[in-house]
């Protein structure tokens, strides 16, 4: 049947349907299953999901809460659950637990580098060299575990290194930003430029970037923002006075070029 339907009109039919259909039309044929599985139609369904689940048809957006924790009885396991955002937290509804497939190989728990467009980013990566990094999409029950990077412990040593992960509006294609300082000679993660690799979820594959980033990411403060096409972190660096400064280090996700942003002056209140 699908033969007789164009492709615009394919996606406007699919991209409506509740995600338990599309788990089994997947099976359909090799392009139904591929475009579901794209990034562009996740992106699609995911909006459409959002008003079409707001409360009399408007076209605000639901809101909804995510809650992960730690259940250590009867075992150690990491749970996510959606609830409708509540006006107090004492009025928790809940809509869905998720299945929470994943081990951790550090003995801790996974690191949620960023959450974009039905898709986590998670990393196993808590005070151990690990380079686990995953791509989880729980409504279509779909992961992928990311190719070893280039710059990993065994051929440069101690190293420092932060993650982010945002959607590429221009290409409609997820990527994952890897930025790893190097250990000077007093042990500190101060060499500059760091290294920097971009993983796409369309290649499967990380690359080099260029870079001229004279700045720092603070250490051990690894959380990123995705905001509007770009990756934030907080960075810091030092000044021709001796002082040190914050700033935001900022990666365009569309041309994958670097930029700085200043941060407000204290208001004093």
């Amino acid at each position: 049947m699908s033969d007789y339907l164009p492709p615009n009109l394919l996606l406007e039919i699919l991209s409506r349907l509740p995600v338990i259909s599309l788990l089994r039309f997947r099976c359909v044929s090799k392009q139904w299953c591929s475009l579901i599985s794209s990034p562009h139609f996740i992106s699609i369904h995911l909006s459409l999901a959002t008003v079409m689940a707001t409360p009399n048809a408007t076209a605000t957006a639901t809101p909804l809460f995510l809650l992960r924790h730690l259940s250590i009885r009867p075992k150690k396991q990491e749970k996510y659950s959606v609830y409708l955002h509540p006006s107090k937290t004492e009025n928790l509804i809940l809509v869905k637990e998720l299945n929470f497939p994943f081990k951790t190989d550090s003995g801790n728990h996974f690191r949620v580098v960023g959450f974009c467009n039905g898709l986590f980013c998670l990393s196993d990566d808590f005070f151990r060299y690990r380079d686990t990094v995953i791509l989880w999409n729980p409504a279509i029950r779909k992961s992928i575990i990311l190719p070893k990077p280039r710059v990993h412990f065994g051929p440069y040593g101690p190293y420092m290194f932060c993650l982010g992960f945002g959607f590429d509006e221009k290409k409609c294609d997820f990527k994952v930003v890897r930025i790893a300082y190097l250990q000077d000679g007093n042990g500190a993660y101060t060499v500059l430029p760091p290294e920097v690799e971009v993983y796409s979820l369309s290649t499967g594959l990380w690359k080099t970037v260029k870079k001229d980033i004279r700045c720092r990411i603070v250490e051990y403060f690894y959380s990123s923002v995705y905001l509007k096409g770009a990756i934030h972190w907080v960075s810091y660096r030092k000044n021709e006075g001796g002082d040190f400064a914050n700033r935001l280090l900022v990666f365009h996700l569309g041309d994958e070029r670097f930029s700085e942003m200043g941060l407000p002056k204290r208001s004093g209140i």
